[in-house]
């Protein structure tokens, strides 16, 4: 497994994302797909693929960390003794190392 197979791994799991087809991960607010890509295998870029088929490649720690934040925002929501926001988004950016090896 890549580091970038990795991430998109973590993202599956995060509130508001479903994996998708072929390895991917589906955001479900935007319709948006995000994919690995083959010349980064380190994850220093991630692909996003739009609803009409458009490619493009983008900033994994730029993309990672608005997914991140949603779903901090969502958990400290959603737990009862959830905390707050940041609270919750230094505990999934914790988690999010320790899954992927990759720093935020």
């Amino acid at each position: 497994m890549t580091i970038s197979t990795a991430i998109i791994d973590f993202l599956c799991n995060l509130h508001g994302l479903a994996p998708g087809p072929d390895g991917s991960a589906l955001d479900l607010a935007t319709g948006l797909i995000v994919e690995s890509d083959e010349n980064f295998p380190n994850g220093e870029m991630l692909r996003v693929v739009y609803q009409n088929g458009m490619k493009h490649l983008v900033n994994m720690n730029r993309l990672v960390d608005v997914y991140l934040l949603r779903h901090a925002q969502a958990m400290s929501i959603i737990e009862e003794e959830g905390g707050g926001v940041k609270k919750q988004y230094e505990a999934i950016v914790h988690h999010f190392t320790v899954k992927t090896g990759f720093d935020i």
